[in-house]
């Protein structure tokens, strides 16, 4: 344990207790980590907390501890002891067109954007088996919507069964490469060695903006239609 000196909110300084980092998540070594840099303590949802850079003197890389109010001591005025856990990076997600896919399929972009934070913390194994899930929720989604009679079945049937079901040939061959390339990610055997993730996430994102005009077309012929029944003219 250590004593360091922190700022809290209301500009006082004071000493309190944190635990040192014992091992380096760089090297995986037994350490005494120099500390470069102590931030203000902040206090988010009744909770004090601060951050502190730490460098690997094996290694000599930076990494980050973050150190909150030990529970115990939350009523106490002192608040002398904190904890430490490991800090993590938010990483942001920014996909094309999210609201309009939201009304169409949550769950597709739960699992898709699951897939990307897998792919940005090199969990490669995970990446191409997600976005393969998430394509089978989009078709399954977007099925429901163009055939409500049928959404049991749809439901019920498989990814191949499903695509086979899609009316427009762009839609459907996009859907179709991309179900092969996630097979290829799924299984242990890979038919498409030329192809990599970068590929079928090109294939989805391709997918889901054709498929969101295919919608807006729809859309506006159901418009034209229902005009037209109205004895107007356009």
């Amino acid at each position: 344990m250590s004593k360091i000196t922190v700022i809290f909110p209301d500009a006082s300084s004071l000493e309190v207790i944190a635990p040192d980092p014992k091992i380096c998540p760089c090297c995986n070594y037994g350490i005494q980590a120099q500390n470069l840099f102590v931030s203000d303590v902040e206090y988010i949802k009744d909770i004090y907390s601060f951050i502190v850079v730490h460098q690997c003197p094996n290694c000599s890389k930076y990494f980050i501890t973050e150190y909150i109010q030990d529970p115990i001591f939350i009523h106490d005025v002192d608040l002398t002891e904190f904890v430490a856990r490991p800090y993590t990076i938010p990483f942001k997600i920014s996909i094309s067109n999210e609201s309009s896919l939201t009304d169409i399929s949550e769950r597709f972009l739960e699992v898709y954007k699951q897939s990307l934070m897998a792919e940005h913390y090199g969990l490669h194994h995970l990446v191409g088996m997600g976005l393969r899930k998430s394509l089978e929720y989009l078709l399954q989604d977007y099925l429901s919507i163009i055939n409500p009679n049928d959404i049991e079945k749809i439901k019920s049937s498989t990814l191949s069964q499903n695509i086979k079901l899609i009316p427009n040939e762009n839609l459907r061959s996009l859907a179709t490469a991309s179900n092969w390339l996630g097979n290829d990610h799924v299984h242990t055997s890979v038919k498409w060695p030329d192809k990599d993730i970068s590929d079928l996430k090109a294939f989805i994102d391709a997918l889901t903006y054709l498929l969101l005009t295919e919608l807006s077309i729809l859309s506006a012929k159901e418009m034209i239609s229902r005009k037209s029944s109205n004895g107007s003219t356009l």
